[in-house]
């Protein structure tokens, strides 16, 4: 069986700002930014963590939602959604769903643990810095750029899309 490959989606400030803990939400709205991930990911299982999940508010049509969390009392609350204690148990989970491409959507801490492991990235660069106290890892020297937007603008926020490969 082909393994399909492991792409990290993920929008990010100057910084590398990506949320808040205080509000457990996205630090802009970027209605293209959307309509790019749901493009990119429909088909596709998402893997994320609990507090990622919590923010969607509801699941995403057309994608198996895979949930990291430490905590057992959890149960799947609709169709399409499992829990998982690991990373690793995620990725192999993914791996059943579909052997094309398999995303990593967040947060924090689930980008840090699957940054080493990833093959791809689709990243959304929004200029300034948003204050975050969540971060993206540093990613920049680990894989090469292979494709480049143009600048966008929508309402007050510029910003410009990324993909790059691993080196």
């Amino acid at each position: 069986m082909k393994k399909p490959t492991i792409s990290i989606i993920v929008a990010h400030d100057d910084k590398l700002g990506i949320g808040s803990t205080k509000t457990n939400q996205l630090l802009w709205h970027i209605s293209a930014d959307l309509k790019r991930f749901k493009s990119l990911t429909i088909g596709h299982p998402i893997i994320m963590g609990r507090k990622t999940f919590e923010s969607l508010g509801r699941v995403l049509p057309g994608r198996d939602h895979i949930v990291i969390s430490r905590s057992k009392n959890h149960s799947a609350p609709k169709q399409n959604v499992y829990f998982v204690n690991s990373l690793k148990k995620a990725i192999k989970l993914a791996q059943t769903k579909d052997n094309q491409e398999i995303f990593i959507i967040g947060g924090g801490q689930i980008y840090n643990l699957a940054l080493p492991l990833t093959d791809k990235l689709y990243i959304t660069r929004v200029k300034g810095n948003f204050k975050a106290d969540v971060f993206f890892p540093k990613y920049q020297s680990q894989f090469k750029l292979t494709k480049t937007s143009q600048l966008q603008k929508e309402n007050r926020h510029t910003f410009i899309y990324f993909q790059l490969k691993r080196k």
